[in-house]
């Protein structure tokens, strides 16, 4: 049956985007049948990692929050315009350390659209600084919050601050380079 149901949602990705209606629909259909005709169902909920889905669920209340506020508008002030990809890649791994790459990418995209002659190499800039972003702090990317919860709460230890960066920055900056350097080459 999951293999069944694995199957199906793939087929869903695939129809629902080409009618133009959001995928989730399709994996929230299956992963819900699934849940209700497994034997196992409780034990799935019991297991699952209810202060991470707690913290998504927070993270995106927010940004929405932070979205219709208007502060975006008010921001968009202080901030260079995302006339370039240096700009683009530098707004986007600083803020990710405040709000996290997925929240700062679905705060900037309406700044991006905001301004005209925005280009595939912009959204691409916006792409691979939001995600590189992980490699800076801890902050950078939910996950890697979340790597460092999971290993302490099973007994593991976790990392700090000052340790992550000591491993990510030497990965964070040539990487900003080499990317910083093809989207300007080949724009």
């Amino acid at each position: 049956m999951t293999l069944t149901l694995l199957v199906v949602t793939i087929i869903l990705f695939f129809s629902l985007s080409f009618f133009k209606i959001d995928i989730l629909l399709g994996s929230l259909v299956t992963s819900s049948i699934l849940l209700l005709l497994t034997e196992k169902r409780r034990d799935i909920v019991r297991r699952m990692d209810w202060p991470t889905i707690l913290f998504f669920i927070g993270l995106f209340i927010f940004t929405d929050g932070v979205l219709k506020s208007g502060i975006i508008q008010y921001l968009s002030n202080f901030l260079p315009p995302p006339d370039s990809v240096a700009s683009i890649m530098i707004v986007s791994i600083l803020l990710s350390q405040v709000l996290s790459n997925v929240p700062l990418v679905a705060i900037y995209i309406p700044i991006m659209i905001s301004h005209s002659g925005i280009t595939v190499v912009d959204w691409l800039a916006l792409a691979a600084g939001s995600t590189i972003a992980g490699n800076f702090t801890i902050l950078g990317a939910a996950s890697n919050v979340i790597i460092s919860e999971a290993s302490e709460s099973r007994g593991g230890k976790g990392f700090n601050f000052v340790e992550f960066m000591k491993y990510t920055i030497p990965i964070l900056i040539p990487n900003a380079i080499i990317i910083y350097l093809f989207l300007v080459l080949f724009r």
